[in-house]
């Protein structure tokens, strides 16, 4: 009786979260070739550097997508009572609403701020998508592995980062690949997650 009542949850749950995941590549891949398009116009940048209009406000945005994806991935959860998942999404979209603001404050002192930003965003949300991923596998979830895979990478990113923005030329570029890596483990996993709902469906 208890895997027949719980075969419904995990397959509407991992429906839910490849859905989510394939949107978020997406975004993040279109994000990221807009982003590569507006410093390629700014040429060389340094810690004093004037950021083009357009680059900033990709880079207001980028956090911003994130805020809303984990608010999506909170309604999906709290639908099937995974709360330890529910809290800790609501942690990381409190995180990358600071980051929205931070971004914001940084733009003004230049692209080694923005990175620094970007680096410790990196290092908080990486720390959380592993912990939750973690969770989910734990919870039966499959198609996790690129997540924790993801998770550990975003952490050890984000402290290059931080080397990065000590540099001569800052390149803002970094920021765009680490969005790439991550579209490319989100579709992984949105792969191995459709995959598990349909066998648990038939």
């Amino acid at each position: 009786m208890p895997l027949t009542a719980e075969a419904p949850s995990l397959t509407t749950t991992s429906q839910a979260t490849s859905r989510l995941y394939l949107i978020r590549a997406g975004l993040a891949l279109l994000w990221a070739g807009s982003l590569g398009a507006a410093l390629s116009s700014a040429g060389t940048l340094t810690a004093e550097s004037t950021l083009p209009v357009l680059a900033s406000v990709l880079l207001f945005l980028y956090p911003v997508l994130d805020v809303v994806s984990s608010l999506v991935d909170v309604r999906a959860q709290r639908s099937v009572g995974n709360t330890a998942n529910v809290r800790a999404q609501l942690v990381n979209a409190a995180i990358s609403g600071l980051t929205a603001l931070a971004v914001v404050l940084a733009i003004g002192q230049g692209p080694a701020s923005v990175l620094r930003v970007f680096g410790t965003w990196a290092v908080l949300t990486g720390v959380i998508q592993l912990a939750l991923a973690v969770n989910r596998r734990r919870q039966g979830l499959r198609g996790q592995w690129a997540m924790i895979l993801s998770g550990g990478l975003s952490a050890v990113i984000g402290l290059t980062f931080f080397m990065a923005a000590t540099e001569t030329e800052i390149k803002l570029g970094g920021v765009a690949g680490y969005a790439v890596g991550g579209a490319i483990l989100y579709l992984v996993s949105a792969f191995r997650l459709h995959r598990a709902a349909r066998s648990a469906a038939g």
